[in-house]
């Protein structure tokens, strides 16, 4: 009788680690890919996965001219091919957006930082298959 309560205790035991390891084993992926989204990708990463516009030059509501260019950052290489074949998309909201602003709006680091916000917003309602993580003004006159 003795063996046999030390037998059904021995594989109760075996079984409860069977399962446990099994458990870390299934989750392994996602508690590693969860640890990989936090972190901040590096600066190639960045490059590798970022679009630059042409120069664009576009009348504001009152009466202005911007000429700009913008580095727009992608999650994704997917995105990023994405993004290419939209540039016809991405060039058109750009324009849009500015042509619908006054000058005043667009002065200073705030209007900049709202605008680059306000791109990076209507852009990502395009994407499908990623989206875009910051939207970089590289070049800026506002005359």
């Amino acid at each position: 009788m003795f063996k046999s309560k030390l037998s059904v205790v021995l594989l109760v035991m075996v079984l409860t680690l069977a399962v446990a390891g099994g458990a870390v084993f299934l989750s392994w992926d996602y508690i590693t890919a969860e640890a990989e989204a936090d972190t901040e990708p590096t600066i190639d990463e960045i490059i590798e996965r970022s679009y630059d516009t042409e120069e664009l030059i576009t009348n504001l509501l009152s009466d202005g001219v911007v000429r700009s260019k913008y580095k727009i950052q992608l999650d994704s290489k997917e995105a990023l091919e994405e993004l290419e074949k939209r540039d016809f998309q991405v060039t058109n909201i750009i324009i849009t957006t500015l042509s619908g602003k006054e000058a005043s709006e667009l002065r200073g680091p705030d209007g900049k930082s709202e605008l680059e916000a306000e791109l990076q917003e209507q852009i990502n309602e395009l994407m499908q298959k990623g989206s875009v993580q910051r939207v970089y003004m590289t070049e800026w006159v506002l005359q």
